[in-house]
């Protein structure tokens, strides 16, 4: 992502047991005609009031305090008003028709924020939006990490993480030490292993076992899930699953439906894409000194 000199910005990604970015699209209505500070605010005190009213439940999935949770980056990535795209703030100016953002904002806890101003994203939900922008239809996208799962909803009109459920690679190697009575670093070596088809055939499938099982873990995470979420996700009844996990799967994951909540579940391997094709759109390049002025402001706000 290049800033106007030409210079690379910096992305700093943060786990999503740090921060989490959502991202949003709301319905502005001028009261006025606006010149560009009275836009400006507008659209800045729009993404602020987002922060304030979410800001306990955002802080609680995160397992900190409201007061140490920080609005750490927002940017617009898209305008529009009257069907016709907006791309400056001049296009604004004078006009008191209403006009729709989108945007992404990303908070964090405070005691994790690099010293540099740069853009800040949760990795994992710019991964889910980019799924559902390649799709065009909402998904739902699935994350494992070493400790936990995350799970998100991305939809045309913005994607935000669900929640989470503690089923990870420490999951996988708790159940072959289980399985095969050795520990933990062991067993890493032995899963690559198995991943690599370089182990024998009664050592895989006692690992196959295990796995399953601690699989059935994963898809029991993912039911309960479902069903907590059952109101948010009623209008969707086929929706596809994304999921990605940071160490390596048995192919056959991907392979079987299984049940959850209702829903047929077949696992989708989503296309690895870096997350900084989330600013590779030309129009999202076009909106930089909007989305800049607007961030400026939020500071403010925040001061």
């Amino acid at each position: 992502m290049k800033e106007e000199n030409g210079k690379e910005k910096k992305i700093v990604e943060l786990e999503p047991e740090v921060a989490q970015t959502v991202f949003w699209e709301n319905s502005l209505e001028p009261e006025r005609e606006m010149d560009e500070a009275g836009i400006i605010n507008l659209v800045s005190q729009s993404v602020w009031k987002f922060f304030e009213d979410n800001r306990q439940t955002l802080a609680n999935e995160l397992g900190i305090d409201e007061l140490d949770l920080v609005l750490a980056d927002a940017r617009i990535l898209g305008a529009e008003s009257n069907k016709k795209q907006i791309f400056r703030i001049e296009e604004l100016l004078g006009s008191k028709n209403p006009f729709k953002i989108k945007t992404y904002l990303t908070v964090a806890d405070r005691d994790h924020l690099p010293e540099e101003a740069v853009t800040i994203l949760e990795p994992g939900a710019v991964r889910a939006h980019l799924a559902g922008k390649s799709q065009k239809k909402p998904v739902l996208f699935l994350e494992s990490g070493n400790d936990a799962t995350y799970f998100y909803f991305a939809s045309p009109t913005g994607t935000k993480r669900l929640s989470s459920w503690p089923w990870g690679l420490k999951s996988v190697l708790q159940g072959m030490e289980k399985e095969l009575a050795t520990d933990a670093e062991v067993n890493r070596e032995i899963y690559l292993r198995y991943i690599n088809n370089e182990v024998s055939e009664e050592a895989r499938r006692a690992i196959e076992r295990s796995f399953t099982s601690s699989l059935e873990e994963f898809q029991r995470g993912l039911a309960a899930n479902l069903h907590n979420y059952k109101e948010e996700l009623s209008e969707y009844q086929r929706l596809p699953a994304f999921y990605r996990a940071s160490f390596r799967l048995p192919e056959w994951v991907y392979e079987k439906r299984f049940a959850a909540d209702g829903r047929r579940i077949l696992l989708k391997k989503p296309e690895e894409a870096d997350i900084s094709l989330l600013f590779a759109d030309e129009n999202v390049a076009a909106r930089e000194e909007f989305s800049e002025k607007t961030l400026q402001r939020i500071k403010w706000l925040m001061a």
